[in-house]
């Protein structure tokens, strides 16, 4: 980045690709994991994910930096949408904005369904779970929440998003990584979990604000990973 040289641009390339390594630990993503057949059908959805972040990642960047030259505009995040209404024709402009739209709706539904049943499953006990009615109460409340953030947290939602992407990716992500290695003993996996969530909550409302925020995206992990690693041998 223009002005940036040494250590200040070393830690704001590694927070940049940092933002990648807690895509594991997405709770949405997780359920993928556990759902998924062993075998051929982790072979092929190796391959078809490795083969869409190919696609997909370098053209967001791409994205980004032909915005920067072409466009003037104060909504960064609104970039892909000006571009593909100015450049492109208003049918193939409208395909980008449903991609768009499904690609967020789909994460979100994710999440809510992630959400409705840690509550009417995980909380309550395999016992005792919650009736339909409730849980249609508590994906409800969810929404109110996250629609009133949206609108009043002082914030762009690409930050928001990062850090959330960063605070569960640091919770959960290490597990993931170490119980697909082996089994990991109940106490570390708290252990774990706990460390890289409040140690993301650390970094991310301390002063501790280098250039692309590698101590948010990365410390975290690293040591959420390490504990795994260390209940892992001793377990």
């Amino acid at each position: 980045p223009s002005g940036m040289g040494g250590i200040v641009a070393l830690g704001f390339i590694l927070g940049t690709m940092g933002i990648g390594i807690g895509y594991p630990g997405q709770p949405h993503v997780v359920n993928r994991f556990m759902a998924i057949e062993p075998g051929e059908k982790v072979r092929q959805g190796r391959m078809i994910a490795i083969g869409w972040a190919l696609i997909i990642y370098p053209g967001m960047i791409f994205l980004g930096w032909a915005g920067r030259v072409l466009m003037d505009i104060e909504g960064h995040e609104q970039i892909l949408i000006v571009m593909g209404n100015q450049l492109l024709h208003p049918v193939v402009a409208g395909v980008i904005l449903a991609a768009v739209l499904s690609a967020i709706m789909s994460t979100a539904d994710s999440q809510l369904l992630v959400a409705s049943s840690s509550v009417s499953h995980d909380l309550k006990g395999s016992k005792e779970e919650m009736s339909l009615s409730q849980t249609r109460v508590v994906v409800t409340v969810i929404c109110i929440v996250a629609v009133g953030m949206a609108i009043f947290v002082d914030k762009s939602i690409y930050s928001r998003v990062l850090f959330a992407f960063s605070a569960m990716g640091s919770a959960f992500g290490p597990l993931l990584l170490g119980r697909i290695q082996g089994g990991v003993p109940k106490r570390y996996a708290i252990c774990a979990m706990a460390v890289g969530f409040f140690m993301t909550l650390f970094f991310y409302y301390s002063n501790l604000k280098p250039e692309g925020d590698p101590l948010e995206r990365i410390v975290p992990f690293i040591l959420a990973y390490a504990i795994v690693q260390l209940g892992r041998r001793k377990g």
